[in-house]
């Protein structure tokens, strides 16, 4: 959208502090836009084992209960269990979040 670039070049002059842009690529008005100075960073997703703590964790501090049925597995198949969600999610963090807010609800 051409629009979206304009808005951005004057937002960029009046704005007192950073603008972070996310994507899942760093699109060709970015990096050809003399009016805009930026960096750029190249994340990698996090791999299943490494979501499954922080979901772990998460559910910790929430207060997030799992299940008594795979809770009697052992910590192991709780790990198991959050790492196959991660996969599913394809180790979207976000996604992940959301998915533990619908399951907590009930």
């Amino acid at each position: 959208d051409a629009g979206f670039w304009a808005a951005l070049s004057s937002l960029v002059k009046t704005a007192k502090s950073p603008i972070i842009l996310t994507a899942n690529f760093c699109p060709s008005q970015l990096r050809n836009n003399n009016n805009l100075s930026s960096l750029s960073f190249e994340l990698e997703r996090p791999a299943p084992i490494e979501c499954a703590t922080k979901l772990l964790q998460i559910c910790r501090q929430e207060g997030i209960r799992v299940n008594s049925r795979i809770r009697e597995l052992g910590p192991d198949r709780i790990h198991e269990k959050l790492s196959s969600l991660a996969s599913a999610c394809h180790c979207d963090l976000r996604k992940m979040i959301h998915e533990l807010q619908v399951f907590a609800s009930g």
